[in-house]
Parts: structure tokens; C-alpha cells; sequence
């Protein structure tokens, strides 16, 4: 199937590239000169939406068709034309990809998942780096893309390259380099709500020889949402400097990244509650599913109108490459990150909103974190002869050391009761003991569209505990080392054999200190002490130039911090959770490796999975099963189990499909199921079924069972461009464990398309327009039904070259 098409594509385009030529003549030529990819990258940006090779997956240079996995690559190109801004709308816009936000990316919880797993692995320029560089999830999710040259999301188990994670997906950023010859660009952006944006990027030798090269990006922005009140403002500083001397090139640079969100509550109004009315009887009472039974616009905003959210991340590095007289290199990369998140919020309706009633519950809490994460990257890698043909290996090792500090601050919200000082506002109290255990309970009057007065203290009569002032903080240390290998070899002609393996060391600490009475809690959460090897192996076998087909077994593994303590019951702590995943497939590299297809099957075992001890009686569990943790609690003991299995299809294509048609796209079918043996220990209160147990999972609210993402564009002539856009999946739902049921939660299947055009009013000056969610499709993002997607939006962009 792949290979008839194949023969389609190349046909096609060997057809459009004759016509193009022999009725255009001198202005073929022209076009044909601006579209050929720079064999160096120091010449200028990539302009298709492929690459030929990339590292990410190995450290080998390897094209993507001899990569024995699923990889997608975002180029500076692409970026610039779907105007992806962020890396939230990168993940968006990625096959086999789905996010979940309860707010505005950057202010609340958020997930990115893959493969029926959150994505927690990530590198920059090949370091790998700890999610605490990126500002944790929420953090990463508003990383601007504009620092970047190139994005590529590996899937599957990336242990080689990754360490310690899930086996989801490896995210690898390759900051933007200096070019050789003086270019640069201005970009400035207006869109719906508001939104201003004005970019600034400029590349140039800094010496006459050209050794010495530097590069500068900066990006400011502001405006509106289409909530109420709602707004951010923020930007982006990037410098990096390059200096060749004999065989070796120094690079220095560093970067830094300031947002901050204004009255933006961390949660939307929260689904999965009933209206409470102690004069009704609970079946007269209405229950509310999602944010859209309470019927409120897109534009209600449940944050109080001093609730803000910002970051500030700086982040600094250095490497040096060496080429030695055998071609040989030895690659060292630094990497520092410096990150500050700071929030206050006051948020109604995560507990319950109640129109019928005319109360709603109020959330008040301040969050603060402190982090600091080096890491280093040193290795060598090169190619040599054996049996008359070259073969490729790396070797390295590498290693971050992250300490965070999180301060601790009283909240005002699940457990507290009403005690709050606000003054003036008087707080309704206990409409029933239930609301009163479970959250604070306000009048709608007084919320008075979020002109709620900020209380300094949370207690009663200006006491208690200070909103302000932590009481105290955590203290997180982990450091992870590794070691790591990559051997390609060329056994036979047309076979490669990639194998390579992992051991990592990592060391982890966490310790609470209460400020006022000095008082530490040592005890340790989760392995302290942790050590694995994970194995990397592949083949590709090229059937003809153009084509390969290929099978791969990777792993990765992760602490089993399932919960927050996992024992035996001889108090150990359970193994390393492992997760190794089957791949193969069949690829193709068409028009000098210009258009990329891939078609593949994997699937996705893990180890080590904690379950509860079978020999205890869930049903009737007696005092003495119970055993001690290092904090004194008391926790159940837990076994080793087979854990989760993902299975599915993917399709893949990149790149041009003719000169002037460009394509990014990918298919993906999927699905999750878990051992029967795990029934017992995670998902207990739906007491149902295995079956019904797979069938929560296949429909995860994370895991679409089928997703389409495409971006095309094509050149009409030689000044307009036109494109579009469109991601598909099909039903999702959540089945959520309340104080009253288990209700199911769903997003019935969507579809969001966007456009865009580009007109060249002169030969440096181009005029643009996107638009996102055409037809205004409104759906939600997270299995609470607390929050919907962004509505339809138009950026118009001026862009200058020079």
C-alpha cells in the first residue's frame, strides 16, 4: 500500500516539477532556487516541513527513514506558517498527541500525553533535561517556539536518549543557531482578543572570516482573552554566539522568558455535582455533568480580580565540538536553568457551583516554587570500517542535578471549612455539614463578578494562617547520571542493525521545613536510590532506495511512585516500573529524502506495575495488613504486577508532496488496556467488571481511540500561499469518582479547522493571515468538563526580511 503510493507520489511530483519548467521556464528556475533545502544549517532556516536526518532519536545521524521510530518533526518553516507560538500548540498540532488544561495553558494543571502516558521527557540540543527546566507542565506548555529552530517528538520508550520517564514520548528543542551570512527578520502580529505580538530575529558573522558568529531573537506580546477581565502579557530574550577555532567550535548563549497571566483562575467551574438544597430530596435535586450544563458562556471567568499567575525562566549554556583527524567528534553541552512561578488565586466553582441555589463554592491559595537544574552532556561519536563497510557509534555520558524549592502556603478550599477574613463579605455558612467539610460556600451576590476583596490572612478576625507568608517549604534534590551507547552496523548491504543500551543512577530527596518552629521532616518520598539499564535495538531493511521497512524493541524506566509510597510488605520498595515498547513498520524517503511516509505498528508492555497484595482481602481488610511508611503513615503493601498495554497504527507524512505542495499529517489508532490482576488496586470504587475496566481506558479522556492532524499549504504563484488546517478525533470520556456516583463525563467527536494566507506585497515585505477554529466549535478539555477549547481567532501578521 505504502509502496503503491509511493510510486503515485513520485509520478506526481516528477509530472508538476516538468510542467513547472517547461511553462515557466527562467521562472521555474527561480522558484526551484528558493525552495532547496540548505545542506548546512549555518546557511539559512529549513523552508520544508521535514528534515533529512535527525539525532533525537539515537544521537546517531540518522534520516528518518532508517529511525526505527515514530518520529514528527516541527520545522522553523512550519512553525512560522500554522503561527504555532508555544509548545502547547505544538502538541496540539502533533499525530498521537493529546493535551488537557483546566485554564489557560500556563495557569493551572495541565497534561500532555502520549501513548496512553504523560509526556515527561524532554532534551535541548540533545542535553537531557528534567521537566523543572522547562517550569514544570504548565511551564513547558507555554515555552516559546520562536527560540527554536526545529522541534521532534520521539514516541514510544526513549530511554536511550531520555533516562528515567514514561514510555510516551521524547520531546527534543534545537535552539536556533548563527547563520554564516547576514539575515534577519521582523514580524509583527494582531489578532482577536487584542493580542499584539512583535518579533525581532536577526543572524551575522562577527568577524571578517566568518568564525565568529552570533544571533539574537526577541518576542514581546500582550492582550486579551475571550474571557472576561482576562489577560497576559509577557516576552522572550535569546542570544547565542559561535566561535570556531582550528578543528573545534565554542558556543555561548543564553536566554530568558517572563509571563505573567492577569485574573485567570488555575481551574474552570468544575462538572460531577448536584445541586444542594436541603429543602429538596436528592431526586429533586439537579446534577451538573460539565461546564456547559450550567449553560454560562465561553467568557464567564471564575477567578477573583486579583488572581494572577507568572514565570520567569532563564536558562544559560555552552558546548564545544571537536573534530578530530579521523572525523571523529567529541560533543560537551552545558545547560543552566534558573525558574520562579508565582501565583495567588481566588476560584470559585471547583467544588460546586449552584445557580439554582445561589451559592458557589471559593477556592482561595497561593503557590510558589523556586528551581534550579544543571545539566551536562558529553560524547563521542564517529564512524569506522569493518568486513569492508562503515558502521556509526556513540557512546556518552550524561546527567542533570535539580533542587526545587516549593513553598507552602494555607489554602482556603477541600477540607477547610468557611473560615475566611473577608472583609465586609460575610461568608455563608454549612447549608449542610457536607458543604461545610468540603469547601467554602459563598452567595453569588457577594462573588459580584470576582470584586471579591483579597484577604491577607485565611482564619477568622485577621488571624490564622498568612496568605503571604509560607508557613513552609519542600525541598526536592534529585540527580540523575547516565551512561549510554548507539552502535549502527552494516551487517549485509541493504541491513542495518542499530543496538544500544542505557544505565542510569538516580538519587532523589525530599524534606519539609517549617519555617516558624524549624521542625524537618526527612522522610523520604518515593526509591531514594534507584538504578536500570534499558536496551535499544533496531533493524531497517532497504528494499529499494526510496524505501525501508524496519522493528524495533526499546525500553525505559521509571521510580514506582504510583502513590506516594510503595512497599513490599517486608517494607522494600517495589523495582523500577519498566516499559518496553514493539515497533515496526515500513518508511519512505522520497525526492532526495524531501517528502517523508511512515507506516507502523507498535506495542507497549510495562513491568513492575504496583498492585496490592493479592493475599489481602480488599473486601475485608484487617488492621494488621497494614505497614509503616518512612513518615510515619500507614499504607497497604504491594506487589510487582504486568501494569498497563498499549497497542495501535500510525501514518505519518511530512514534507512536499510537489514543490509547491507541503504536508504535514499523521493518523493514529490506539488503545489501553490493563491486566486483570490490577482491578483490585487503582480503580476499586467503579466495582465493576475487567471488561467495563478496558473499555474506561480504551475511551480515556487522553487517549482517543482515532486522531487525524494535518497542516498542508501550497504556492498559487509565486506571492500567495495558501493553507489549512485540521485536527479530528472521536469520542473521549472520564468516568470520575465523586461523593455521589461515578459519572461519566464525555467530549462526543470533533473536528477544528484553521487557514491561512500569505501574500508577497514586495520581494522582503509579506502580509498574512491566520485563522484558527473557523467554525467556532466549541469542546471540552479536560475530563472535569470545567473548561473549553479556544474559540475562533484571526492573527493578521506583517513580516519584513531583510
Amino acid at each position: 500500500m505504502l509502496s503503491m503510493a509511493t510510486v503515485l507520489l513520485q509520478l506526481a511530483h516528477a509530472e508538476t516539477t516538468e510542467q513547472e519548467t517547461s511553462s515557466e521556464g527562467q521562472q521555474a528556475k527561480k522558484l526551484d532556487a528558493i525552495i532547496v533545502t540548505a545542506t548546512d544549517d549555518r546557511a539559512g532556516p529549513e523552508t520544508n516541513y521535514t528534515v533529512k536526518s535527525s539525532t533525537s532519536a539515537t544521537k546517531l545521524d540518522l534520516k528518518l527513514k532508517e529511525t526505527p521510530q515514530s518520529i514528527t518533526v516541527f520545522t522553523e518553516q512550519q512553525l512560522q506558517d500554522q503561527d504555532i507560538r508555544d509548545v502547547h500548540e505544538v502538541l496540539q498540532n502533533t499525530p498521537g498527541v493529546s493535551t488537557t488544561n483546566f485554564g489557560i495553558p500556563g495557569t493551572g494543571a495541565y497534561r500532555m500525553m502520549a501513548r496512553g502516558f504523560d509526556i515527561d521527557n524532554f532534551t535541548i540540543d540533545g542535553v537531557k533535561v528534567n521537566m523543572a527546566v522547562l517550569g514544570g507542565a504548565s511551564g513547558a506548555a507555554i515555552q516559546d517556539t520562536f527560540l527554536y529552530q526545529q522541534v521532534d517528538l520521539i514516541r514510544g520508550s526513549t530511554g536511550l536518549t531520555s533516562g528515567f520517564g514514561n514510555p510516551s514520548a521524547s520531546v527534543n528543542f534545537t535552539r536556533k543557531r548563527p547563520f554564516s551570512t547576514p539575515q534577519g527578520q521582523i514580524n509583527l502580529k494582531y489578532g482577536s482578543w487584542n493580542n499584539i505580538r512583535q518579533e525581532l530575529d536577526y543572524s551575522s558573522p562577527l568577524n571578517q572570516e566568518g568564525t565568529w558568529r552570533g544571533r539574537v531573537a526577541f518576542a514581546n506580546e500582550q492582550g486579551d482573552y475571550w474571557i472576561d477581565r482576562a489577560s497576559h502579557n509577557g516576552f522572550t530574550l535569546y542570544g547565542i554566539t559561535e566561535l570556531d577555532v582550528g578543528n573545534g567550535t565554542f558556543t555561548l548563549g543564553a536566554s530568558h522568558q517572563y509571563k505573567r497571566f492577569n485574573e485567570l483562575s488555575p481551574q474552570g467551574i468544575a462538572g460531577n455535582f448536584q445541586s444542594w438544597d436541603a429543602r429538596k430530596s436528592a431526586s429533586e435535586r439537579r446534577s451538573y455533568y460539565s461546564f456547559k450544563d450550567l449553560n454560562l458562556s465561553r467568557s464567564f471567568n471564575n477567578a477573583s480580580d486579583w488572581t494572577y499567575n507568572w514565570y520567569k525562566m532563564t536558562n544559560a549554556f555552552a558546548g564545544y565540538e571537536y573534530t578530530l583527524d579521523n572525523d571523529w567528534k567529541i560533543v560537551a553541552n552545558y545547560n543552566y536553568a534558573h525558574n520562579d512561578n508565582d501565583s495567588v488565586y481566588g476560584a470559585i466553582g471547583r467544588i460546586g457551583y449552584y445557580p439554582d441555589d445561589g451559592y458557589t463554592s471559593l477556592d482561595v491559595g497561593h503557590n510558589k516554587y523556586q528551581t534550579d537544574v544543571h545539566s551536562l552532556d558529553v560524547h563521542l561519536k564517529g564512524a569506522f570500517e569493518l568486513f569492508g563497510r562503515e558502521h556509526d557509534f556513540v557512546i556518552g555520558v550524561d546527567g542533570y542535578h535539580s533542587k526545587q524549592t516549593q513553598y507552602v502556603y494555607s489554602i482556603l478550599g477541600l477540607g477547610t471549612g468557611c473560615a475566611l477574613n473577608i472583609s465586609k463579605k460575610s461568608v455563608v455558612t454549612g447549608l449542610s455539614d457536607f458543604i461545610n467539610g468540603y469547601g467554602c460556600l459563598i452567595s453569588l451576590d457577594q462573588w459580584n463578578n470576582g470584586h471579591l476583596n483579597r484577604p491577607s490572612y485565611i482564619g477568622a478576625n485577621n488571624s490564622g494562617f498568612s496568605l503571604d507568608d509560607p508557613y513552609g517549604y519542600y525541598t526536592s534534590k534529585s540527580k540523575e547520571l547516565g551512561t549510554y551507547f548507539a552502535l549502527r552496523l552494516r551487517p549485509l548491504e541493504n541491513l542495518q542493525m542499530i543496538l544500544g543500551g542505557r544505565y542510569s543512577h538516580l538519587d532523589s530527596s525530599k524534606i519539609y521545613t517549617n519555617r516558624s518552629t524549624g521542625y524537618k521532616n526527612t522522610a523520604q518520598y518515593g526509591d531514594p536510590d534507584v538504578d536500570a539499564f534499558v536496551p535499544y535495538a533496531g533493524l531497517i531493511y532497504e528494499i529499494t532506495p526510496e524505501i525501508n521497512v524496519y522493528a524495533s524493541y526499546t525500553g525505559i524506566s521509571n521510580t514506582n511512585e504510583f502513590t506516594q509510597f510503595v512497599f513490599t510488605k517486608d517494607g522494600e520498595y517495589l523495582p523500577p516500573i519498566e516499559g518496553y515498547t514493539w515497533e515496526g513498520g515500513i518508511k519512505a524517503g522520497l525526492f532526495d529524502d524531501r517528502l517523508n511516509l511512515a507506516l507502523s505498528y507498535f506495542y507497549m508492555k510495562q513491568k513492575n506495575y504496583p498492585t496490592t497484595d493479592p493475599s489481602i482481602n480488599l473486601n475485608a481488610i484487617p488492621a494488621t495488613a497494614y505497614i509503616s511508611t518512612p513518615a510515619g503513615g500507614l499504607t497497604l503493601p504491594a506487589v510487582a504486577g504486568k501494569g498497563y498495554a498499549i497497542k495501535g497504527v500510525e501514518f505519518n507524512v511530512a514534507g512536499e508532496i510537489t514543490p509547491k505542495w507541503k504536508i504535514n499529517a499523521g493518523y493514529v489508532y490506539q488503545t489501553k488496556s490493563i491486566s486483570k490482576e490490577q482491578t483490585g488496586t487503582s480503580y476499586t470504587w467503579y466495582d465493576t467488571s475487567w471488561a467495563t475496566y478496558n473499555e474506561i481506558f480504551i475511551n480515556e479522556f487522553l487517549l482517543p481511540k482515532h486522531q487525524i492532524k494535518l497542516f498542508t499549504t501550497y504556492q498559487v504563484n509565486d506571492d500567495l500561499l495558501l493553507g489549512m488546517g485540521a485536527n479530528w478525533q472521536s469520542t473521549v470520556r472520564a468516568y470520575t469518582d465523586t461523593y455521589f456516583d461515578s459519572i461519566e463525563a464525555e467530549q462526543k467527536a470533533y473536528t477544528v479547522i484553521s487557514a491561512m494566507a500569505r501574500y508577497n506585497l514586495t520581494k522582503d515585505l509579506t502580509l498574512g493571515l491566520n485563522a484558527e477554529n473557523i467554525f467556532d466549535k466549541k469542546y471540552l478539555v479536560n475530563k472535569k468538563g470545567s473548561f473549553y477549547g479556544t474559540p475562533r481567532n484571526y492573527t493578521v501578521s506583517l513580516n519584513y526580511r531583510f
